[in-house]
């Protein structure tokens, strides 16, 4: 059977950029962590909904809180391409390059490190011993390639050139140039704010207080200095393209250039600055009831994140009507703003937990089971919802389930995790007729189907899921997987494009009909 393996994200922008992601949590006794999810690398594409499927305990809805740096990861790198770095200007821009000359030594000293564990492996016979020296070789290039990563990603081709004061002295001056552009922009929104509650009171009084004037004065100048900051900007920026002429045709500063990035790498910002980006990240919570404060009115609930992100002044009359709207977009009706969480149904809380979440204006939501804890009847209502607000407003969704059949309804792609680790990576259509690991199998063979003339036997997974505190060697699949031989027992499998946009990581994928 010929399936479609084309992407449907081509020509899309990549949202996040996700490599090797790790999340483990300590436990009580000394150097025990559950590693919930250990090694992740994806592209989350700005419009499409990704959805996670898997059987629980393998570390969904812990990826989908990492990513929202709810829990702050181990290890890996989250690189967000909602805002460009110069227009957060983060910290660890500033920390990087003024310790760039001991990152250097540091990175240089990983890379020997790297080589020469690369010699010892080469050098080693095949067998049980070299699988067991894999893991470690492994994480002797990832060190090396994560701090070449911290500095190339900000500094590019000038990674490669001996004497680099003078590029990192002007990166730094483009990084106080743009801190100054950042703050003056945050005083410039809390005038706008005040304009805007002016220029509203006197539309609904009919006549002018007199008092926009002022608010529009300060406005215009913060104007003034945002332009001139942005001339100062595009001034250093020259001179660096200036620096990096000579270097036109050496291939290693090439190298190294096209690591340059202009996304932000979430695990690298401090609290503050992740706290800027929550209206672009939010969440959907599985649970409709102990999500929403018992306390608060649908109001407050929803206008809590417009008054802590300051889309709007307390008590501003404007936002009452904001969140009516919001309310409307999300199929809860105007009239319901003054009551309690507990009066109302189960998929109309889950509307209100939807609406508090779009209020702000997010770019990517993840939706952590939020179908899961509904009645079916209820379930579609809700899926037709996401997906119409996900239209209207280009959003881009973690739809994180373990039920199949809805995730196929919702995703334009599909990634199966098994154990902290995603296993199988392909569009929705193609995953489903032509999966390549046999756990995508195995759960797609569990699947009840009330079909009477489909052929289909439904096939249960048999046994457990290993402990995520003392997983398995190699393939964490391989204590129940019927196609395991020795190799998948010690050697980790690695992940591999097998066809056109599908990924997989098994030792022996399903050949299936191609």
């Amino acid at each position: 059977m010929q399936t479609s393996s084309k992407n449907p994200n081509e020509g899309k922008k990549v949202l996040l950029r996700i490599s090797n992601l790790k999340q483990y949590f300590p436990l009580k006794k000394k150097g025990l962590f559950v590693k919930a999810n250990d090694g992740i690398t994806l592209d989350i594409y700005e419009g499409e909904t990704f959805g996670l499927v898997g059987e629980s305990g393998c570390g969904k809805s812990t990826l989908g809180r990492t990513l929202l740096q709810l829990y702050r990861q181990t290890d890996g790198r989250s690189m967000y391409y909602g805002r460009m770095l110069d227009e957060l200007a983060p910290r660890y821009v500033e920390k990087t390059l003024k310790q760039i000359d001991k990152l250097r030594t540091q990175w240089k000293a990983l890379e020997k490190t790297a080589a020469d564990a690369q010699a010892e492996y080469d050098a080693m016979p095949d067998g049980e011993e070299k699988y067991k020296k894999a893991d470690a070789l492994s994480k002797a290039k990832k060190d090396a390639n994560d701090a070449m990563l911290d500095m190339a990603n900000l500094i590019g081709g000038f990674l490669s050139v001996a004497d680099i004061k003078e590029p990192v002295a002007l990166l730094l001056k483009e990084y106080g140039l743009a801190k100054s552009r950042r703050d003056v922009r945050e005083k410039r929104k809390a005038e706008q704010l005040n304009l805007d509650d002016v220029l509203y009171a006197d539309q609904k009084s009919g006549k002018s207080s007199g008092k926009a004037a002022k608010y529009e004065a300060k406005v215009a100048g913060y104007d003034r200095q945002i332009a001139e900051l942005d001339e100062q900007i595009t001034a250093v920026r020259v001179q660096l393209d200036e620096l990096r002429k000579p270097y036109a045709g050496d291939a290693e500063f090439a190298k190294y250039e096209a690591l340059r990035d202009e996304g932000i790498d979430l695990a690298r910002l401090e609290y503050p600055e992740i706290r800027v980006l929550r209206s672009d990240l939010q969440l959907i919570f599985q649970d409709p009831y102990s999500s929403l404060n018992p306390r608060m009115t649908v109001g407050n609930i929803i206008g809590e994140g417009l008054l802590a992100h300051g889309f709007f002044k307390k008590n501003d009359e404007r936002m009452q009507d904001y969140i009516v709207k919001t309310m409307e977009d999300a199929g809860l009706a105007s009239y319901f703003l003054h009551r309690y969480p507990h009066q109302f149904s189960g998929g109309q809380r889950q509307r209100i937990g939807i609406a508090r979440s779009l209020a702000v204006k997010p770019k990517f939501v993840v939706c952590d089971e939020a179908v899961s804890a509904l009645d079916v009847s209820i379930q579609s209502q809700i899926i037709n919802l996401l997906y119409d607000l996900k239209q209207q407003s280009n959003l881009t969704y973690l739809f994180i389930t373990h039920d199949l059949s809805v995730v196929k309804y919702i995703s334009d792609r599909i990634g199966v995790m098994y154990l902290g680790n995603m296993v199988e990576l392909a569009p929705t259509q193609e995953l489903f007729d032509n999966p390549k690991h046999p756990y995508t199998e195995a759960l797609m063979a569990a699947i009840p189907t009330t079909d009477m003339d489909s052929n289909k036997e439904l096939r249960i997974l048999e046994g457990d899921i290993p402990s995520p505190v003392n997983p398995p060697k190699g393939c964490k699949f391989h204590t129940r997987c019927a196609h395991c031989t020795e190799i998948c027992k010690h050697a980790t499998p690695e992940w591999v494009e097998i066809a056109p946009n599908h990924f997989v990581a098994c030792h022996h994928p399903l050949m299936g009909e191609e």
